[in-house]
């Protein structure tokens, strides 16, 4: 069985040389700083903390960050000889005026790094290669470009096998893939946004305008989830119903989720799929299924709430689930034929017979 921890962590240290066995005090930001202190010591000369403090706070100006303390970099050159040990040198030298002598560091290996990649094993490789079968196959969906240098180093080392060992459902080309990257940014960024969208009901795009929240995908199909203008409710979007490009509008100030009133585990616990019909209650439904679905259905529930009420001779049974009633709960129940039936709500089972009836309508028409 594939480790996902074990991949991410083979992953973080092999291919950035950064070890995730430190402290888990450490931030990204701190990962950087510890980065440049990195390089300066591997160079063959000493370094006082003065020099050390302007070469960090050179690079930190850059992206236009704050400078750091002189106990922000006491910490750095504390964790790094934490790791470094007798690698990291320490010596009272003169400064470059002469008047008085300082402490100034270095390595005394140059070939010493405190982020040195350690050699993979046959176990990681085996875990590494399992990687690399999946993740050839996740491309469109770019959420950062550390992980598509990843990717591509991955595969430029460990070519993917000709045969791959696991195949996701994918038919054809997925629309609207190449959305993702700029709604997963605005959603990151906080970024209120407009986009020309067009449900299959109507037959114009209208303008709409979204706080975005959250992606989210069911069958093969992406959807955006947000709160709206102007109706201030939560909407859910389908990615190629999109008629143009999403565009921020930074005069909007962005509503969070928790002003919102948005909880996405709360808002989709009671529903198959993205729709979440408000209108319609939660209720008590119970469904029969044949002996030959039992095993599927115990073994992969149809929903979190599900629950085996009753086991019947012929091996039948029946299950509980507390759901909101809406297409794609109506589309699952259909897509098991005549293995499955509802014994209630009777509402329910009103739904499905009549759909059951158009369909066989449309036969009978020819």
């Amino acid at each position: 069985m594939c480790n996902l921890s074990a991949i991410h962590h083979i992953f973080f240290t092999y291919f950035t040389g950064k070890d995730l066995s430190m402290p888990t005090h450490i931030g990204l930001s701190a990962m950087k700083r510890i980065e440049i202190l990195d390089n300066c010591l591997r160079h063959d000369r000493w370094w006082s903390k003065i020099m050390l403090l302007q070469e960090v706070n050179r690079h930190v100006e850059a992206i236009r960050d704050r400078p750091i303390s002189d106990a922000t970099l006491r910490n750095d050159l504390e964790e790094i000889e934490r790791k470094a040990g007798g690698n990291l040198l320490c010596e009272m030298r003169l400064t470059y005026s002469g008047l008085k002598k300082q402490k100034h560091y270095r390595y005394g290996n140059r070939d010493f790094s405190f982020f040195k990649k350690p050699p993979l094993e046959a176990a990681e490789y085996d875990i590494l290669q399992q990687a690399v079968d999946l993740l050839s196959q996740l491309e469109g969906f770019e959420i950062a470009d550390d992980l598509k240098d990843i990717v591509a180093k991955l595969q430029y080392s460990y070519p993917p096998p000709d045969n791959p060992k696991v195949v996701f459902g994918q038919t054809g080309k997925r629309l609207g893939i190449d959305l993702m990257q700029e709604l997963y940014e605005a959603i990151r960024d906080k970024q209120v946004i407009a986009f020309d969208y067009q449900p299959f009901d109507q037959a114009l795009p209208q303008i709409f305008m979204l706080h975005p929240y959250l992606l989210k995908e069911y069958n093969s199909r992406w959807y955006v989830v947000g709160l709206a203008e102007p109706h201030r409710e939560i909407w859910v979007c389908a990615l190629d119903r999109f008629k143009s490009q999403p565009r921020a509008r930074h005069r909007i100030v962005f509503i969070p989720p928790v002003q919102a009133g948005f909880d996405a585990e709360k808002h989709f616990a009671d529903v198959i799929g993205p729709t979440v019909r408000k209108e319609c209650p939660v209720e008590d439904i119970v469904v029969k299924f044949k002996a030959t679905r039992v095993p599927y259905i115990i073994t992969k529930p149809l929903h979190h709430s599900q629950q085996l009420l009753k086991s019947y001779k012929d091996g039948s049974a029946s299950f509980s689930f507390r759901l909101r009633y809406n297409r794609e709960l109506l589309g699952l129940i259909l897509g098991f034929g005549a293995d499955v039936k509802v014994l209630k709500p009777i509402s329910l089972a009103e739904k499905v017979k009549e759909t059951i009836r158009k369909i066989l309508d449309n036969y009978h028409a020819d």
